[in-house]
């Protein structure tokens, strides 16, 4: 019993979080159509394109450490204190 509410409420807190990401999103999606643009028309189209805040916080977090990385997602979850050590 104490286990599915718990279950439940983090649930909601998960979904609470999901929802706030997808209304902080951008509406302006002019640098997406940019870089879709340049990679289909470009005589040498570079490999990757960053796209976004999001996507170059990410890479810059793919070149760090792990533990750096889980670190700051501990963080931004605000997970408890045990969580962080």
């Amino acid at each position: 019993m104490y286990c599915s509410c718990f279950v439940v409420v983090d649930a909601c807190s998960v979904k609470r979080q999901q929802l706030h990401a997808v209304e902080s999103l951008p509406s302006d999606i002019d640098c997406v159509t940019d870089a879709l643009e340049h990679a289909l028309l470009a005589i040498y189209p570079r490999p990757r394109y960053l796209v976004g805040r999001d996507a170059l916080i990410m890479a810059v977090l793919a070149m760090l450490p792990e533990f750096v990385g889980d670190w700051v997602f501990a963080r931004r979850l605000q997970l408890p204190a045990c969580v962080l050590q």
